[in-house]
């Protein structure tokens, strides 16, 4: 991988940061947060650890931003796929698979994002951002269950399931497949009433 140039405007600066974070959040999903030491990313980018410090003051802001950029990522990636979605049925089902595991990149996210949660690694402000955005998921569920006539209650309920495909996929990738875990969602969808013809994985 290639390193963003050395940048001269704020756009490639933040560019550098972006790219920064994306490697931090595959080295610290794959090896572990201690892994993700500043020589280490440097390294992994092909670069010198004074590229990583001009972008970040120290290790703690590079792994906050790293975690705050995770979900600001999410947030935008659900309103594009909502968007792209055009019937109720296919917008809840839109909000509910962008939260799920189905590419690499994906679960390497939700791997990370289970491991800031270990007792050593909290940080009550993050988890206070993640609260909030689910909240705002269930809050944006909720008037598209009632479009289809299904109880509002349920959106809770639909979250709950999110988080267990999540923790199942990267317990025992092998089994639950990227394939399995879309598919395994339609069937909780349909189980709640929901039905959606959108195409899936297996058959694009």
């Amino acid at each position: 991988m290639n390193l963003i140039p050395l940048a001269r405007t704020e756009v490639d600066y933040e560019a550098r940061r972006r790219e920064i974070a994306r490697v931090v959040a595959r080295v610290w999903a794959t090896r572990g947060e201690r892994a993700c030491t500043l020589r280490a990313v440097a390294a992994e980018l092909g670069t010198s650890v004074t590229v990583i410090t001009r972008s970040f003051s120290s290790r703690a802001a590079m792994m906050r931003f790293t975690r705050e950029r995770l979900l600001r990522e999410w947030a935008a990636s659900t309103v594009a796929a909502m968007a792209a979605a055009t019937t109720p049925a296919a917008k809840l089902r839109a909000l509910l698979l962008e939260q799920c595991p189905t590419d690499e990149e994906a679960l390497a996210d939700g791997t990370l994002w289970l491991q800031t949660l270990a007792p050593g690694q909290r940080d009550e402000e993050l988890i206070a951002g993640n609260r909030r955005f689910n909240d705002e998921l269930v809050a944006t569920a909720e008037p598209l269950l009632e479009e289809l006539g299904i109880d509002r209650a349920v959106a809770p309920l639909l979250m709950i399931a999110v988080y267990g495909l999540n923790a199942a996929a990267i317990e025992d990738p092998r089994t639950w497949t990227f394939t399995r875990v879309e598919r395994t969602l339609d069937d909780i969808l349909r189980r709640h009433g929901v039905e959606d013809h959108q195409p899936r994985r297996a058959d694009r």
